[in-house]
């Protein structure tokens, strides 16, 4: 089986650039039932605190699984720290998503990730996130990450 990043309920898929378009025409706070996968657009204390937690979660959450397992998990980890930086850019929360990164950077595993952490170290503002290549490429590419079906059913 493959879960692709942007997979929703119902076979919808959102973007997160449509997401954060949304939230820059005034949508800010509304919650779209169609995403599998929770975004967060709602108003926040600007401490990134709900992405960071919920990452947080995610990873502690999958190094909690047994070994035979863990590996497969750790797949989806570096997609959604990617996602969770991204979006916490487009809310405007600037050192929150350089906190995360910077906490977060041992989750490459490999020199493709190292170099997508890297290009996002440039990402500063949410403008950039149109402006620069790197974030452009993100936002536009979907994820897909493949795993068995026993890891899929974790």
């Amino acid at each position: 089986r493959a879960a692709a990043l942007h997979a929703g309920k119902e076979g919808h898929e959102v973007k997160l650039q449509e997401l954060l378009q949304g939230e820059a025409n005034g949508r800010r706070g509304v919650a779209s039932a169609r995403l599998g996968l929770h975004v967060l657009l709602t108003e926040s204390d600007g401490s990134g605190s709900d992405y960071s937690d919920a990452y947080g979660k995610l990873v502690r959450w999958i190094e909690a699984e047994p070994a035979a397992l863990r590996d497969e998990l750790r797949r989806f980890a570096f997609p959604m720290l990617v996602h969770c930086f991204l979006a916490l850019v487009g809310r405007g929360e600037i050192e929150a998503a350089s906190a995360l990164l910077q906490a977060q950077a041992n989750q490459a595993r490999s020199a493709a990730e190292k170099a997508t952490l890297f290009a996002l170290s440039s990402v500063k503002q949410p403008q950039d996130l149109h402006q620069k290549d790197a974030a452009r490429s993100l936002l536009s590419t979907r994820v897909a990450v493949t795993c068995t079906a026993l890891a899929f059913e974790a």
